[in-house]
C-alpha cells in the first residue's frame, strides 16, 4: 500500500483515505491503493462493486481542483458512454431534437460526469448550447460559496447570483473558445459565446452540418445547392457567407428557419449518398 495511505473499513464498505501535499501525490496514491486492493480481491476470487465506487478530492486551497482517479472516471465514462448511445437512438437524424429536449436529455450526462475530469471545450459544446464541465463545476461551487455567504437571500438575489456565476463561465469559456485549436470554421460562425446562449430561438438547425468543414463549403459554395441559397439569401435580405450566416439567423427567426431547412435538405442529401454507397459495396 502507498505511503499516507490508509484504509478504512466498515462491514463489507471500505474507504480509502490518502493525504498528500500535492495532488499529483494524491492521485498516484489513490490510484495504486485501487490497483492494490483489486488485485487482492482478483487473488481472492472477488471484486469491487464498479458501480459504487466514488472518489472525493477535499483541500484547504480556495482555487477549484479535480483529481483524476483513474479506474474510477473509466467506470463514470463508460456509464456516460452508455447513455450518450441509449439517448442517441430516441433522436431524429435529420433535424434533431429541439434544442429543450436537447438539454434536457444532456443534463443525465451531466449528471453522472460532474464528478469527472474537465471536459475540453469542443466546437460541438458550442453548437449544442453545453457549457463544459469544467465551467459547470466551478459555477455550480461559486453560487454555493455566495448563497453561503448571503444566508436568507430572497428569490431574485439568489437569480441575480446565478446570473453572474453564468456571466462567469460564458467569460471563461470564451477564452477558451479563442484559444482553441478545434473549430476553427465553427468559431469563424460562432465568435461570441454568449450572444449564441442566450438567443431566443430554440431548435438548432442540422448540427452535424455546421461542424463539418465540407459540409460548410457546400452550403456556401456548391453549385447544386445555389437555388436553395438563393432562396435563404433572399429571405435574409443579403448575401450569406461564413461570417455572416449565424448573426443573420440570430437576429431574424424567418433565416433561422431557412438555414435549419437548408440544413436539414443537406443531411437528408448525404445520407442518401451514404445509403447508396453502402448498396453499391454490398
Amino acid at each position: 500500500m502507498p505511503s499516507d495511505t490508509k484504509i478504512v473499513g466498515f462491514a463489507d464498505d471500505i474507504a480509502v483515505v490518502v493525504v498528500a501535499k500535492e495532488r499529483a501525490a494524491a492521485e498516484e496514491n489513490a490510484n495504486g491503493a485501487i490497483r492494490a486492493i483489486e488485485a487482492w480481491l482478483s487473488n481472492a476470487g472477488l471484486e469491487l462493486a464498479a458501480h459504487k465506487k466514488e472518489a472525493v478530492l477535499i483541500s484547504s486551497r480556495k482555487k477549484i481542483e479535480t483529481a483524476e482517479v483513474l479506474e474510477h472516471l473509466q467506470y463514470a465514462q463508460k456509464k456516460a458512454s452508455g447513455t450518450v448511445g441509449a439517448l442517441s437512438r430516441m433522436l431524429l437524424n435529420t433535424r434533431g431534437p429541439k434544442q429543450s429536449t436537447r438539454r434536457l436529455l444532456t443534463s443525465v450526462i451531466t449528471a453522472q460526469l460532474l464528478y469527472a475530469p474537465p471536459t475540453l471545450c469542443h466546437p460541438v459544446l458550442v453548437l449544442a448550447g453545453l457549457v463544459p464541465l469544467r465551467e459547470l463545476i466551478r459555477e455550480k461551487a461559486n453560487i454555493r460559496a455566495a448563497l453561503r455567504g448571503q444566508q436568507g437571500a430572497d428569490s431574485v438575489a439568489k437569480a441575480e447570483l446565478k446570473s453572474a456565476a453564468r456571466k462567469r463561465s460564458y467569460g471563461s469559456w470564451q477564452a477558451l473558445w479563442d484559444a482553441s485549436s478545434k473549430g476553427r470554421w465553427t468559431h469563424r460562425m460562432i465568435p461570441n459565446i454568449e450572444a449564441w446562449m442566450e438567443r431566443k430561438h430554440e431548435q438548432l438547425p442540422g448540427m452535424r452540418i455546421w461542424d463539418n468543414g465540407g459540409c460548410l463549403h457546400v452550403i456556401f459554395d456548391c453549385r447544386r445547392f445555389d437555388e436553395e441559397r438563393d432562396e435563404m439569401e433572399a429571405i435574409a435580405g443579403t448575401a450569406i457567407s461564413v461570417d455572416t450566416l449565424v448573426p443573420l439567423m440570430l437576429a431574424d427567426p424567418r433565416t433561422w428557419e431557412a438555414a435549419a431547412e437548408f440544413a436539414a435538405k443537406l443531411m437528408r442529401f448525404f445520407m442518401a449518398l451514404e445509403r447508396s454507397r453502402r448498396e453499391q459495396t454490398g
